[in-house]
């Protein structure tokens, strides 16, 4: 089974505007990009569309991605 996450990632020039936040997750990208269509037009997010991403994630199955572990920002 595929999820589809709904995720905000925005670094300006100024640290203290970075901004990373989980959203939603959707049984489909079609339902995702409703989502993102929504949340784009909220006043956190408004005039940063670009920042919003949409990650496709199979469920029960081991990728790439983690197969090392998990890593901390130092």
């Amino acid at each position: 089974m595929t999820i589809y996450e709904l995720t905000f990632y925005y670094w300006d020039e100024n640290p203290e505007n970075d901004d990373e936040t989980f959203i939603a997750v959707y049984s489909s990208y079609e339902l995702a990009q409703k989502g993102l269509e929504k949340f784009a037009e909220q006043p956190r997010f408004k005039g940063k569309r670009e920042a919003l991403f949409i990650s496709e994630h199979e469920l029960n199955v081991e990728n790439s991605f983690w197969a090392e572990g998990f890593f901390t920002d130092e």
